[in-house]
């Protein structure tokens, strides 16, 4: 970040776990195991990271991220806790299906690297892994995390978004599972209430269309118009063939009741 301090960095750096470290992993596996059997109807136990750009610059861990990046040693620790976890699955709860998640996040710091970029490398006008232990667990999936880059405001297909198109084909190399965090109330648009409202179908049917198993949206509460915002969304996860501008007239006539029309005004005024 501009203007950084070498005391602040640090700090970042030191907030990130150990990824290389075998005995922060068992510790780390023996508390998870603890946590899935305590939520014992979950499914999806996303295992996260801290909410910057950090990451651990031990001797080890840079010594692994100098040959197969930062989302590599990701993916090979997911893998590892994956094992172990699936491991205790079948000889204790043989009847649960439980996936591990990791996180590719685009954490907007300015540092684009940090487990966003997929660990995978150009091989004769292919995309290949850069080495076996990033190709993921069948119980692994991938949070698909994107702060600043896409045009949250415009259609998946939008040619502003064809950056993030290519970076998710890509990870598609190494992983078959995945999660998407979309930033409809993204922080540079925190005054425009409707971004993304008519990107929802095109949103649905692709992560619908490219094995996405989880979808969060973070949409700031204080929008105006952030519960037609929820409406309109939900409604089409349901029904993806519903029709996005009538679903906004039904909200505000049930919702605004006589103010609807006026409130309609508004919202296409703004559009």
């Amino acid at each position: 970040m501009d203007g950084e301090t070498d005391v602040s960095k640090m700090k970042r750096i030191r907030m990130q776990l150990c990824l290389s470290n075998m005995e922060m992993r068992a510790e780390f596996t023996k508390n998870l195991i603890e946590w899935i059997k305590e939520n014992e109807h979950g499914k999806y136990f996303m295992l996260g990271r801290e909410d910057n750009d950090g990451f651990c610059e031990c001797e080890n861990c840079k010594k692994i991220t100098d040959r197969i990046g930062e989302s590599g040693l990701h993916m090979d620790f997911l893998n590892d806790i994956a094992r172990r976890v699936e491991k205790w699955r079948k000889e204790n709860a043989p009847e649960r299906e439980i996936y591990i998640g990791g996180i590719a996040y685009e954490c907007g710091y300015g540092k684009v690297d940090t487990c966003f970029v997929p660990p995978v490398k150009l091989v004769d006008g292919e995309y290949v892994p850069k080495d076996p232990c990033v190709v993921a667990e069948p119980n692994v999936f991938m949070f698909f995390c994107a702060m600043t880059q896409p045009e949250h405001s415009r259609s998946v297909y939008h040619p502003a978004n064809k950056n993030m198109l290519d970076i998710m084909k890509r990870w598609q190399v190494v992983c078959k599972h995945y999660g998407a965090q979309i930033y409809y109330g993204t922080f540079r648009r925190a005054f425009e209430f409707v971004d993304g409202i008519y990107r929802f179908k095109d949103d649905i049917a692709f992560y619908k269309d490219n094995g996405f198993k989880i979808f969060y949206v973070e949409s700031p509460h204080d929008k105006a118009l952030n519960k037609m915002h929820v409406y309109v969304l939900t409604k089409l996860l349901w029904d993806i063939t519903l029709d996005t501008d009538q679903l906004i007239e039904e909200f505000c006539d049930n919702y605004y009741k006589v103010a609807s029309p006026y409130i309609k005004k508004y919202f296409r005024y703004f559009m």
